[in-house]
């Protein structure tokens, strides 16, 4: 009997090694409730490659996060860069957000310099500030319909920043916004896998992103972009001054 036991718990053991438990939100074509999407095939085929699986659950983002920070989940979908002290984070990234600037026609916007000491908002826990190398006065909203009030309302708010996934162009077209706006690409984040700063943590990262840089050997991520219609992947991110701000400027993880 004790020998089945061990047995038992050595296996029980082996399963969970093997296993990983990631959370994230829901996102159409990307997340499904199912465990289908972009972002979950191919997370599951590069941790497949290391015969590891893949165990999914949904939740909102601020939720997935803290669900990982507290040891009730291994990983998160999908992080900017060091969003969280806390966490390791993948090597490669499995999307990139284009990140918008939406402001009046009259303000200049050429560089991220042109915002420098102005007003921003955007969408309440994005922080976009840390990925900017000029310092801003910030304004947390709630809503896209809020900060496009305020921008045109003449309320000292410069520009709003949003990922372009998330810009919905019919409000500015709404019977409470008659004037134009001007939408300026402004940056590139990667969106990455945040795991736990564990040993654990660490060793699933590793095999993460072994198992993702033979998927693009492969032409696997590739196809997978292909068979979603999401464009195609970007392996290199630019470096210009209009994207990621230099390591040493980002702002500090809450």
């Amino acid at each position: 009997m004790f020998l089945v036991m061990m047995s038992m718990l050595t296996v029980q053991a082996e399963t969970q090694r093997n296993t990983i438990h990631i959370v994230s939100d829901l996102w159409p074509g990307a997340t499904l409730e199912d465990g289908s999407g972009l972002y979950w095939e191919l997370v599951k085929q590069a941790f497949a490659l290391e015969d590891i699986n893949v165990t999914t659950s949904h939740m909102p983002y601020a939720r997935s996060v803290e669900q990982v920070v507290h040891g009730n989940a291994d990983a998160w979908l999908a992080s900017y860069p060091d969003e969280v002290q806390a966490a390791v984070y993948s090597k490669h990234h499995i999307d990139v957000d284009e990140i918008l600037a939406i402001s009046d026609c009259d303000m200049p916007l050429h560089s991220q310099d042109d915002l420098r000491n102005r007003t921003l908002a955007w969408l309440r826990g994005y922080r976009f500030d840390r990925y900017l190398n000029v310092p801003v006065d910030i304004h947390e909203v709630d809503s896209q319909e809020h900060a496009l009030k305020m921008l045109l309302s003449g309320h000292g708010l410069n520009a709003y920043l949003t990922p372009a996934t998330l810009y919905e162009p019919s409000i500015q077209k709404s019977a409470f916004i008659d004037a134009e706006l001007k939408v300026t690409p402004l940056m590139q984040l990667p969106l990455l896998i945040g795991f736990r700063n564990t040993q654990r943590g660490i060793r699933m990262r590793d095999a993460f992103d072994r198992g993702f840089a033979q998927l693009l050997q492969q032409g696997e991520v590739a196809r997978l972009y292909q068979r979603y219609n999401w464009g195609l992947y970007q392996p290199q991110m630019p470096d210009d001054s209009l994207r990621l701000a230099k390591p040493s400027d980002t702002h500090p993880a809450h």
